[in-house]
């Protein structure tokens, strides 16, 4: 399995590499008034989306699915392995969105409010997981050509949407917060977390095995 997940990296690693560039829009999240902690994640979520996007496309490109497919792996540990190449760029786009931020900080820039951790880590895990548990299955269901719109628009309807809702509106003080963070003052945040990585892990395995059911049906 752990061959898969190198398979996956090396056929991306120039993406990966470049892909630290898509982590400047972090930037355009912290401007005034514009600026939120929904923002933060939101911007490490498109980050991921991208790179994961990335693992089905470049799949297709290289043909290098059928060449897996034709070697003695089971669906399960082709579908497994890249659900964890997947959690692993998950990892890897929070870093990019780190690295942003003390580019930020080292060049002078200011950040327009306290940045609340838990609540970045938690609404990134929940979101990723949704994101993970509608978009792979379809992914793994048909040919990249075919879902790539689909699972564009399903990702802009989950994330970027619902992000604009609650964006601080001009001439509003910045200091006002989403409806959901105001929902989660007063919880400990190690519940937070913990409830974060139980969901994550939930909705991680439930879409491991739709994703194992329907890929055993597809045809290559």
């Amino acid at each position: 399995m752990w061959g898969l997940i190198l398979k996956d990296f090396l056929t991306i690693k120039w993406y990966i590499v470049g892909g630290f560039f898509f982590g400047i829009m972090t930037l355009w999240f912290l401007r005034e008034p514009y600026a939120s902690p929904s923002g933060l994640s939101a911007i490490w979520l498109l980050v991921w989306f991208i790179f994961a996007r990335g693992l089905f496309a470049f799949d297709e490109h290289g043909r290098s699915e059928a060449i897996v497919n034709s070697l003695p792996f089971l669906k399960k540990e082709i579908v497994t392995a890249r659900h964890l190449s997947s959690m692993i760029l998950l990892a890897y786009a929070f870093l990019i969105m780190l690295a942003w931020l003390s580019i930020l900080r080292a060049i002078g820039g200011y950040f327009p409010y306290t940045i609340p951790w838990v609540f970045v880590i938690a609404t990134g895990l929940i979101a990723g997981s949704i994101g993970t548990v509608i978009l792979f299955p379809i992914l793994f269901k048909v040919d990249f050509v075919k879902a790539r719109w689909i699972t564009f628009f399903v990702f802009m309807f989950i994330f970027i949407i619902p992000l604009f809702s609650t964006l601080p509106k001009p001439n509003v003080p910045r200091q006002q917060t989403s409806s959901l963070m105001e929902s989660l003052r007063g919880i400990p945040d190690s519940l937070v977390l913990a409830v974060a990585i139980l969901v994550f892990g939930v909705l991680m395995t439930l879409s491991i095995l739709i994703s194992t059911k329907l890929y055993k049906t597809r045809e290559f």
